[in-house]
């Protein structure tokens, strides 16, 4: 059942993965001249955990739900996944259950649907709790452009929102679409279909991400560069990784150091740090020694690393671990949430469509956002999914 991929579930290792459209940062990068303050906002809550107890607080650090769960979620589309008593379901913003705890597994809400395993079968339920897609998969990604990749005897295909097969399971892995195009393996390597499960770009990459700003990123012999929808190539393949574009700078890697390039190829932030997250609100992790800080869209090191774990920022606020607890930094760095929690999730804002970027969850439920994209690990085992969730 372990599937290591993005958005997709059954797999029980540690990974941030995509959940594509589940929601949006409604903001852009400061780069852009548009507003990215950390103004509070009473609509907002993330997850937290005490113990091993998970409740939710708001963007003061006060608790508006009561640690309870044994596990949760960030809100996408007004509910949050939650486990009780081994099981999980959904609730409201109220901490009240809107789907009871039955099921053996959930994601996130995402396009009207949410992935739930039960007696060894995924499908997908609607906000309802009725069966949007009833359960006979062996395993699910997330639903993305209004498909969703599944496993069924052994091979992948793609499922519509009411469950009908729209491309038959023939592919040994596929990716999550982006751009209208999925990226696919057969038996001569990874190409990109459409839709209706017609080949676009032919077989012969060792490795394919989704599409991104009209990039994708692809591994050929042994080196990974970008390509277009044509299948031409943008980049030259010279990096050991390419990531996907977010607000539009890539993070790549040259043996065991990262950095970040421009659409063009150009490096625009020196390969020179362990580990690197993808831009978010015109700020992006990254690893410098043993410590986080974050860089901004020009290179400059904009909060001083100091942080023994960081996520993206989203809604003007970035989780990090100092000293063994998690908090939030606004983009000054201050920390307007002291760091005294165990484990903490991200202020997910509503979605919306003019911004590009898009949120991820780890195993343990943390919302982060991150663009449409592949798997994508980031160095020091930093594991980090880009796809679409």
């Amino acid at each position: 059942m372990n599937r290591l991929a993005i958005v997709c579930l059954g797999s029980a290792l540690v990974v941030w993965v995509l959940s594509s459209g589940c929601a949006s940062l409604g903001r852009k990068s400061a780069a852009s001249g548009t507003e990215t303050s950390s103004a509070v906002r009473a609509d907002l809550i993330a997850p937290v955990r005490e113990g091993n107890a998970w409740g939710y607080v708001d963007m003061r650090g006060q608790k508006v739900i009561a640690p309870g769960y044994e596990d949760a979620g960030c809100f996408c589309e007004g509910l949050a996944l939650a486990k009780r008593e081994g099981k999980y379901g959904f609730i409201t913003p109220r901490g009240k259950w809107s789907i009871k705890p039955k099921f053996d597994a959930v994601d996130l809400f995402n396009e009207g649907r949410a992935a739930a395993l039960t007696d060894g079968k995924w499908g997908f339920l609607k906000p309802s709790g009725w069966w949007g897609v009833r359960p006979r998969y062996d395993e699910v990604c997330m639903f993305s452009e209004g498909l969703a990749a599944v496993k069924l005897e052994g091979k992948w295909g793609f499922v519509d929102l009411d469950g009908n097969m729209v491309v038959e399971p023939q592919f040994e892995w596929v990716e999550p679409f982006g751009e209208g195009l999925a990226p696919v393996k057969l038996k001569d390597g990874f190409g990109y279909i459409d839709a209706t499960g017609k080949i676009i770009i032919e077989a012969g990459y060792e490795q394919a991400l989704p599409f991104s700003g009209g990039l994708a990123p692809v591994k050929f012999r042994g080196k990974w560069g970008y390509i277009d929808k044509s299948g031409t190539w943008i980049v030259e393949p010279r990096f050991s990784y390419a990531g996907t574009l977010s607000e539009g700078k890539a993070i790549v890697a040259e043996k065991d150091a990262y950095g970040f390039i421009d659409a063009t190829g150009h490096i625009v932030i020196d390969i020179k740090y362990s580990a690197a997250l993808p831009f978010s609100n015109g700020l992006a992790a990254v690893r410098l020694g043993t410590k986080f800080g974050y860089v901004d869209s020009g290179g400059s090191l904009v909060i001083k690393p100091g942080f023994e774990q960081a996520g993206p920022f989203a809604a003007g606020l970035a989780p990090v671990r100092i000293n063994g607890k998690w908090g939030y930094i606004d983009r000054t760095g201050a920390t307007p949430i002291e760091p005294h929690f165990d484990d903490a999730g991200a202020f997910v804002e509503p979605p919306s469509a003019e911004s590009e970027t898009q949120y991820a969850t780890s195993r343990t439920r943390r919302m982060v956002p991150w663009l449409v994209g592949g798997v994508l690990v980031v160095g020091g085992g930093v594991a980090i999914a880009l796809t679409l969730l």
